[in-house]
């Protein structure tokens, strides 16, 4: 019953399709005696997976974030990972932490230095 109604639901497909599934599905409630829970399932609102202010949001974070690769020498361990972030954040992470108010060069020296590794999707 619930693969009915999410094929109802997420069909995109050519309204006479979109027709002959909700036959089937109405077809199954009637025979299994689901009716009310097929019309309450219908009724529902549909609501997006994500918002668009999430989808805003997740867009800013990515322009402004960036992933390298720990890979090193042919070899990918905990202790590549390190040397890595020891490279990429530099002397910058005390001093970002230590002062009360934040500013923005630290994270861009990181950006910057982080071009000169391998970078990962």
């Amino acid at each position: 019953m619930r693969v009915v109604i999410l094929a109802l639901r997420l069909c995109f497909c050519v309204s006479d399709a979109r027709a002959k599934i909700g036959t089937i599905g109405s077809e199954y409630a009637k025979r299994s005696g689901t009716v009310q829970s097929l019309e309450a399932a219908l009724s529902a609102a549909v609501r997006p997976k994500r918002t668009f202010t999430e989808r805003l949001s997740r867009i800013h974070k990515q322009i402004h974030s960036f992933r390298v690769s720990a890979e090193r020498d042919g070899e990918n361990t905990i202790l590549s990972a390190v040397h890595v972030c020891d490279e990429v954040l530099g002397n910058d992470f005390g001093v970002h932490f230590a002062t009360a108010k934040p500013t923005q060069k630290p994270w861009t020296a990181a950006k910057h230095r982080s071009k000169q590794v391998k970078r990962q999707l």
